[in-house]
């Protein structure tokens, strides 16, 4: 029998790639003659690269940015010919700043404009942005500074973070570094909120990145005047369209001056690894992250997965950390088996401290208690 292994990370727990091999021990203690291909996976957030750069030949290209304070770091990309993969999280990432330095305020994308810049410097033309994980609010004027293209307040020159949204007037191109015609943007991610409004970048996502309900009211004022500004000048709309609230409104921003496709990032992840060719090889596919709930039916890596199951007509498990579905949100979903790492008999606490060895064992289980025809 043939079987692909495709699952996420336990978020806190395994890494994709600890989760292909513990479910692989377990499936060959059940039979050792088991076919087994292994294709760990991410959402297009932090770790992304990691995942594509086992698939493809990748450079990777190490350079000094800045962090969303505007501290000199090193942080890297990767580099194919003309295409770059850059993490937005490698140069403005929440995780680049301690608890008490959060403050989506003060803090700026400019650094991952850098990383853009180098890229296009050395013969980039096509971008794919990975947004997941970002520290900033600012709707991608870092990004946009760092390319050339200035915030201004009646001609002066904005400080390109959140709080200058709202101070916003217009722009100043004169030191454009590049072309709309010399590069195009693929910016992925798992989210698909729009700009501003009770479910857009602000009100949504800025609490996290240190926000308190006085700053998100101010940054949702600010998104608001980016995309007014941007429709007086430039006659174009970047407030309406699926994933533009996503990382601070980034793909908001590089739209009003780029080529941009905003692509989800389990099927760009998917796209890129060529996942439906293992899939379409495999006679069982088992796939899995940390907790299976409503975001995984929002296009996490499961559904994704289980969506190509379903156009091959394969037969899918599932092994999760968690389970918080309806019996019928699972019914629908019409997926062979699904097993849980945390049961009556063993705690969260328990599942994260003996992930590895439980993965396993669920594995083993898997076949044999259910094994498929």
């Amino acid at each position: 029998m043939n079987i692909l292994i495709a699952p996420d990370k336990f978020k806190g727990s395994l890494s994709a790639n600890r989760i292909c091999d513990a479910i692989e021990q377990g499936l060959l203690q059940f039979d050792k003659a088991l076919i087994i291909k292994k294709a760990p996976l991410a959402d297009g957030g932090e770790g992304s690269l990691d995942i594509l750069g086992q698939c493809l030949d990748l450079q990777t290209v190490s350079l000094k940015v800045k962090d969303p304070l505007g501290r000199s770091i090193t942080s890297t990309y990767k580099l194919s010919e003309t295409k770059a993969y850059i993490e937005m999280a490698a140069a403005s990432g929440l995780n680049l700043l301690k608890e008490h330095e959060r403050d989506c305020l003060l803090t700026s994308s400019f650094g991952t404009g850098q990383m853009i810049l180098d890229a296009y410097n050395r013969g980039v033309n096509q971008i794919y942005l990975f947004v997941g994980g970002s520290a900033t609010n600012d709707a991608g004027i870092g990004i946009l500074n760092a390319l050339g293209i200035n915030a201004v307040e009646h001609g002066q020159l904005l400080e390109p973070i959140g709080s200058s949204l709202i101070k916003l007037t217009g722009f100043d191109e004169t030191q454009r570094r590049i072309s709309a015609a010399d590069i195009s943007f693929t910016v992925v991610c798992d989210v698909k909120n729009i700009l501003y409004g009770q479910h857009g970048a602000a009100y949504v996502y800025a609490p996290q990145k240190g926000a308190g309900s006085k700053a998100v009211e101010q940054l949702d004022l600010g998104l608001r005047n980016f995309a007014q500004v941007v429709l007086r000048d430039r006659g174009l709309r970047v407030d309406n369209f699926e994933g533009s609230g996503a990382a601070g409104g980034v793909a908001a921003g590089i739209k009003a001056f780029f080529p941009i496709t905003v692509q989800s990032g389990i099927e760009a992840i998917m796209e890129m690894v060529q996942l439906s060719q293992a899939v379409s090889w495999a006679d069982l596919v088992i796939t899995g992250e940390g907790k299976f709930d409503h975001q995984t039916l929002e296009g996490k890596v499961v559904m994704g997965v289980h969506n190509l199951c379903n156009q091959f007509q394969k037969r899918m498990a599932v092994i999760c950390g968690t389970v918080d579905l309806s019996p019928h949100q699972l019914e629908t979903l019409n997926i062979w088996k699904i097993s849980a790492l945390v049961t009556e008999d063993t705690s969260i606490e328990q599942a994260i401290d003996n992930a590895y060895e439980l993965v396993s064992i669920r594995a083993f289980l898997l076949l044999a208690e259910n094994s498929p025809e």
